[in-house]
């Protein structure tokens, strides 16, 4: 019921041309999209759900609760942005086709503003956990037969580290399900492999990216050229952006890592391969699309004036 009454405040408040709730604390304000806030609520009661609270609260005991939660997050995303909302592109997220298509179970690398799958890793557990952050990736433990989406911040040392965290999952994957096969297994222990799709600008001179590139559980690669794929703004959840999609400025490598045991056959790799590259089709309008093409109409004007 509370849920459905944020909703219905957050549509009536949008309808009415406020694109934002506003939360505020000792003076600092962050800006928060009625969608997402909306969104976020959701979050918060199917964690506390999940974690089986029996705590008898007010309704609006647990919204101010839920205030201070989502008034943290916000802040600490605009933290890792430098402070600035219009450097979202540094939060970009990958289009939900993606996720649908190769059946992702979690997130590597998201926040609450950005994840797209109930469960995700996240660089704040300590202000992300009661959205369903379940902590740092380079400390997850993924369950046999996990399908994982790691699109990482775009700075080698990151890279090369989550390339190298890849390397061992998979390896213990392996030795999981050899151990299983032999019969000396703990109790209890499944099959099923470790795969992980892995998104990451095409850069050949990084360590990160030839990490990738030349590893031993590389299964296929995928090489999206700039201008024909695009990302989900960083910067969603402000409010200010006229399109939820951004064209990316690089190309993209698209990379798919399995361990043994998790590796189909031909036909569902190649199945994969066109999921993953159908995912990040561009359906949609783009933001500052439609702005580039009326400046860029406007300097060819003023060329063709001074000529």
């Amino acid at each position: 019921v509370a849920t459905a009454a944020a909703a219905s405040a957050c549509s009536a408040a949008s309808a009415a041309g406020l694109p934002c709730a506003r939360l505020s604390c000792c003076g600092t304000v962050v800006d928060v999209s009625h969608a997402h806030l909306v969104r976020l609520w959701a979050r918060w009661r199917a964690t506390k759900a999940a974690a089986g609270s029996g705590e008898a609260t007010s309704e609006s005991a647990e919204l101010a609760a839920f205030a201070t939660a989502a008034f943290c997050a916000a802040c600490r995303v605009l933290s890792l942005q430098g402070g600035d909302e219009r450097a979202g592109g540094m939060q970009a997220a990958c289009p939900q086709a993606v996720f649908t298509a190769l059946g992702v179970q979690s997130e590597a690398f998201a926040s609450p503003f950005n994840a797209i799958s109930p469960s995700f890793c996240s660089a704040s557990a300590d202000v992300d956990a009661p959205f369903g952050s379940c902590g740092s990736f380079f400390a997850l433990e993924p369950p046999a037969g996990a399908v994982l989406l790691a699109n990482p911040p775009f700075d080698g040392a990151t890279v090369l580290a989550m390339a190298r965290r890849i390397d061992e999952l998979c390896d213990a994957a392996d030795a999981a399900d050899a151990a299983l096969a032999s019969g000396t297994a703990a109790e209890g222990g499944e099959a099923g492999g470790l795969s992980v799709a892995v998104v990451v600008p095409r850069t050949p001179a990084e360590e990160g990216w030839r990490a990738l590139k030349g590893s031993r559980h590389l299964r296929s690669e995928l090489v999206l050229p700039r201008s024909k794929h695009a990302f989900v703004d960083g910067g969603q959840q402000y409010g200010r952006r006229q399109a939820p999609l951004r064209l990316s400025n690089h190309d993209s490598s698209l990379f798919w890592m399995q361990s043994a045991n998790a590796r189909a056959d031909a036909a569902a790799l190649t199945a994969a391969r066109e999921s993953f590259r159908a995912g990040f089709k561009v359906l949609g309008p783009l933001d500052g699309v439609a702005k580039k093409k009326k400046n860029n109409k406007k300097k060819r004007g003023r060329g063709e004036e001074e000529s």
